[in-house]
């Protein structure tokens, strides 16, 4: 992971849980004034080689059917399994 990549995954985990990740990302761009778009594909990188993990409660009850991409009550980013020590 590379500096600037640390500073927008620690700006990220900071954040509140949000309605949506790309509010998370909206205001990790406004703190780090770093591009939204350059922010999204920081975070979407970090996410998929396991820097961080998105997590997320549901919008609704699982049971009744599975959960539609994107529909979350809160949504917000946290260290994963390859975060260095």
């Amino acid at each position: 992971m590379t500096e600037d990549q640390r500073i927008i995954a620690e700006a990220a985990i900071a954040e509140q849980p949000a309605a949506t990740y790309e509010s998370i990302q909206d205001e990790v761009s406004h703190t780090t004034r770093v591009p939204f778009a350059e922010v999204k594909e920081t975070l979407n990188y970090l996410t998929r080689e396991f820097f961080l993990k998105q997590c997320a409660t549901p919008a609704h009850n699982m049971i009744e059917n599975p959960i539609p991409i994107g529909e979350t009550t809160q949504a917000w980013y946290e260290k994963g399994s390859m975060w260095p020590e």
